[in-house]
């Protein structure tokens, strides 16, 4: 991920951002222009837990549109993609808020079914540095995902897994062999659990 500026000039990188794991999948080499900032007016007012709205001190937080900066923390990241979705958000970059470590974003209490929209999770370092410079309208940020390699979920691993044990199991005539074939994919699918 490449952080532009008006000029398309790069003024941050991120050599690894998470696609959370909502099914969607964004185009790459797309340059996102004019990227906004979430403002919901309460508590950590860039966190998107309660009903976001355009300040009107600040167009940047006009998010109708554009990929939007939410910072992590308060609700769960299903709520707040829906959120900014609701208001017409193309896209969310969601800013760690406990450091640059990475993690997989989950929907929490929101069907994986109704987020629309991708959304990536950024370090603390450079999520933070963009929010500061949002927080000036006077700036503008850019964004581009420059590479994009889309990952194995644990759920996904699972999911294909015990589709395969069910296939199996469902035979009419099942036989020695087939019984070998669920005990080994049993196995696997315990095995990748734990060791994703």
């Amino acid at each position: 991920l490449n952080v532009i500026d008006g000029s398309n000039n790069i003024i941050g990188i991120s050599s690894e951002v998470i696609l959370g794991n909502f099914e969607v999948i964004p185009n790459v080499n797309n340059i996102y222009e004019n990227i906004a900032l979430a403002y919901d007016g309460e508590g950590d007012v860039n966190d998107a837990c309660q009903p976001t709205f355009i300040d009107p001190s600040n167009s940047n937080t006009d998010i109708s549109g554009k990929f939007v900066v939410i910072k992590r923390g308060s609700c769960q990241f299903g709520s707040k993609i829906i959120e900014v979705q609701s208001k017409n958000a193309i896209g969310v970059l969601m800013v760690n808020n406990q450091g640059d470590d990475l993690i997989t974003m989950q929907s929490g209490n929101t069907p994986v079914s109704d987020i629309k929209i991708p959304a990536f999770f950024v370090g603390q370092t450079i999520g933070e540095s963009i929010i500061n410079t949002l927080q000036n309208q006077n700036n503008s940020i850019n964004l581009k995902i420059f590479t994009y390699i889309y990952p194995l979920y644990e759920n996904d691993l699972n999911r294909s897994l015990a589709k395969q044990i069910s296939q199996i199991k469902n035979k009419k005539h099942q036989d020695h062999h087939h019984e070998n074939d669920i005990c080994n994919l049993t196995k696997r699918q315990e095995y990748e659990k734990t060791n994703i």
